[in-house]
């Protein structure tokens, strides 16, 4: 039986199931998206791994798939965060209809089963500036905020570490090619760490938003 849980499963089960038990009793939209989107990306990652390692199937097209869901939630979780400081529904709204006219040009002439480098370097790229023009925002912000128990500082910090982190690796990729330690790269171990500091930081933002839910209530 091959082995279907790995280093990367592993990390979004957790996450999925923090998400579950701190966020299910929560009303907001965007709190209660975030469980259902973790389940998606388990049963993706799940997915994709079964049609690999039992049946020897080619598991790209799912990935892609996935992709449209992935830039949905990420721009919609900018979205969410920006929206209390400035205007932000129509630039939102651009950035993903962007995304996914690069997503079908993409799948045009490199297929459903191409790597998605373009789409998901604009996503980066998109995530990043928004992640920062919040932190801008948060610093202009009059009102006191404490830092560790604030949600969405948090969110939006994994989410800047992963996809900045993602850029730098898909900029220097020649570098990475050569196997250091059991048969894999340093790419794969930075993605772990990339996976850690994402998923570790939505946890804790998860936390934060649970503790705040039962202050209010």
């Amino acid at each position: 039986m091959p082995k279907l849980l790995n280093i990367f499963i592993i990390i979004e089960l957790v996450t999925f199931l923090a998400s579950f038990f701190l966020l299910r009793l929560d009303k907001n939209k965007f709190w209660k998206l975030s469980i259902l989107y973790l389940f998606i990306v388990c049963s993706v990652e799940i997915t994709g791994r079964v049609l690999s390692r039992i049946y020897h199937l080619h598991n790209t097209w799912l990935y892609t798939i996935f992709i449209l869901i992935e830039a949905a939630y990420i721009i919609y979780g900018m979205y969410y965060f920006l929206k209390d400081y400035t205007k932000v529904k129509l630039l939102a709204l651009s950035s993903y209809g962007i995304f996914c006219s690069i997503y079908i040009l993409e799948i045009y002439f490199n297929g459903i089963m191409g790597k998605n480098t373009l789409p998901i370097m604009f996503l980066s790229i998109v995530a990043i500036l928004y992640s920062l023009w919040y932190y801008y925002l948060l610093l202009k912000k009059d009102e006191f905020v404490v830092i560790r128990k604030h949600a969405p500082f948090w969110w939006i910090a994994g989410a800047l570490l992963f996809y900045f982190g993602g850029v730098v690796i898909t900029l220097f990729d020649p570098i990475f090619p050569n196997k250091i330690y059991a048969g894999h790269t340093l790419r794969y171990f930075i993605f772990i760490l990339l996976n850690l500091l994402l998923y570790g930081f939505w946890t804790y933002a998860f936390i934060c938003r649970n503790r705040q839910r039962r202050y209010i209530s």
